[in-house]
């Protein structure tokens, strides 16, 4: 007899967020996220993607609902401390360096890691296969498997 199957928990649960300005922008949305996982929000302009996107990553508050990052209650009140606790938002953005890789670009703001990338492969060499694992508490760090040993 095999063990029964239990699902793991969400790394982050976003429950019945709401947010409102002059009228409701979002209504109880509800999202779980596992570690490992990988997802896009879609949808139609004016759908709340990028609201419930900023609420994520700190830049916006919600009305209502909550969230939890690993199992404890998460309500970042910037930016700064949500990419702490190892939540980043990719913005669409139209100004990267062209001559920089996805990596380097995404880093380009936070000026401690973009040293220490580009100490660790120095001024010339590309960020290939560079797999970026973000735990609570310790974001960014790099992946076993990724390092080539």
């Amino acid at each position: 007899m095999s063990a029964a199957y239990e699902p793991r928990p969400p790394l982050l649960r976003v429950s019945a967020v709401s947010k409102h300005y002059a009228a409701p922008v979002l209504r109880d949305i509800d999202l779980d996220v596992h570690a490992g996982e990988v997802l896009a929000l879609t949808g139609e302009n004016g759908a709340g993607k990028s609201t419930l996107s900023k609420i994520l990553c700190g830049l916006e508050t919600a009305t209502s609902g909550s969230m939890t990052l690993a199992g404890t209650l998460y309500a970042p009140d910037s930016r700064s401390s949500a990419e702490a606790l190892g939540v980043r938002m990719v913005l669409q953005e139209l100004s990267m360096v062209p001559t920089l890789t996805v990596a380097e670009n995404l880093f380009l703001g936070d000026w401690v890691s973009w040293i220490a990338l580009r100490c660790a492969f120095g001024p010339n060499r590309r960020l290939r296969a560079w797999a970026w694992t973000s735990t609570p508490g310790r974001p960014y760090t790099r992946s076993a498997s990724a390092t080539g040993r």
